[in-house]
């Protein structure tokens, strides 16, 4: 069942292979992947390490692709909420965005 804060969080699709990254944070550093925002088109950071979270797959998609078993490699997209929603050093990027002009 989901809790309070599951029903009010978006989740966003991180599609598998999508590259990750670090959070630039002074004290953050935590696993984050870069996504466009659906109605925007701008980049977001997304942060699948929370409840009802997901990482996506390293690879992306390649039906030609199989373990070494002979099985086909499993492939699955993530999903993630707002970087900023989550990490402990949110106001360091407004104020970033701020001094930039």
């Amino acid at each position: 069942m989901a809790t309070d804060v599951q029903k009010t969080l978006t989740f966003y699709k991180v599609a598998a292979g999508t590259r990750s990254s670090r959070c630039n944070g002074s004290t953050c550093g935590k696993v984050i992947y870069f996504v466009a925002n659906p109605r925007t088109g701008r980049m977001m950071p997304i942060d699948c390490d929370v409840e009802g979270g997901e990482a996506p797959s390293l690879h992306a998609p390649d039906p030609t692709q199989q373990s070494l078993f002979g099985d086909k490699v499993e492939h699955h997209h993530g999903k993630g909420v707002l970087h900023f929603l989550t990490c402990p050093d949110r106001d360091e990027f407004s104020k970033r965005s701020a001094s930039r002009g």
